[in-house]
C-alpha cells in the first residue's frame, strides 16, 4: 500500500512541477464538503478499499490558495485524484470540521492527507511547502519511500 501513496504523490506533484501552465476548472466540483462529506467520503473509500484525500484549508490562508491554484487545479492532478475519494474542510467553519482537523493531528494550513481507510495503513500528510520554501520532487519522493513516512 505505501507503493500507491508513494505513486500519487510523486505524479501528483511531479505533473505540476514539470508544468507551469495550470488548468482553471472549477475548484471544488467534484469534491465533498466539511463534516458530512468527510463522513460521505469515509463510506465510499472504505467500501471501495480506495484512497481518500481530506484536505483542510482556510479562506485567509496564502498557503492554502497557492496549493489551491498551483497545484489543485492542475489538470493533471484532478485526473490522477479523480479516482479517489476527495473532501474539502475549513475546519473555521464549524466545530465539526474543528474536530476532523484536531482527529487529524492538524496544526497549521494547508493540510492536506492521503489514506485508505480499513487497510491497516497510517494517514500520510503531504505537503510541497517546508519554512524554507518548496520541496524539489526528490524530498517528496523520499517521504514515501519511508517507512511511517508523516510529517
Amino acid at each position: 500500500m505505501r507503493n500507491i501513496y508513494r505513486y500519487c504523490l510523486a505524479f501528483i506533484l511531479g505533473a505540476c512541477l514539470a508544468s507551469p501552465a495550470l488548468g482553471q476548472p472549477s475548484a471544488w466540483s467534484d469534491w465533498r464538503h466539511g463534516a458530512q462529506g468527510h463522513t460521505q467520503a469515509l463510506s465510499s473509500a472504505e467500501r471501495a478499499m480506495e484512497p481518500m484525500v481530506v484536505y483542510f484549508h482556510t479562506d485567509w490562508c496564502p498557503w492554502c490558495r497557492k496549493l489551491n491554484e498551483r497545484y489543485l487545479r492542475h489538470g493533471q492532478v484532478r485526473d490522477v485524484l479523480s479516482g479517489m475519494q476527495k473532501v474539502e474542510i475549513n475546519p473555521e467553519q464549524n466545530s465539526a470540521g474543528k474536530a476532523l482537523f484536531g482527529k487529524y493531528g492538524g496544526k497549521g494550513y494547508p493540510s492536506f492527507y492521503v489514506q485508505i481507510p480499513g487497510s491497516g495503513e497510517p494517514t500520510m500528510k503531504i505537503s510541497p511547502f517546508k519554512r524554507s520554501g518548496e520541496q524539489s520532487l526528490a524530498e517528496i519522493q523520499s517521504l514515501g519511500a519511508s517507512p511511517g513516512a508523516s510529517q
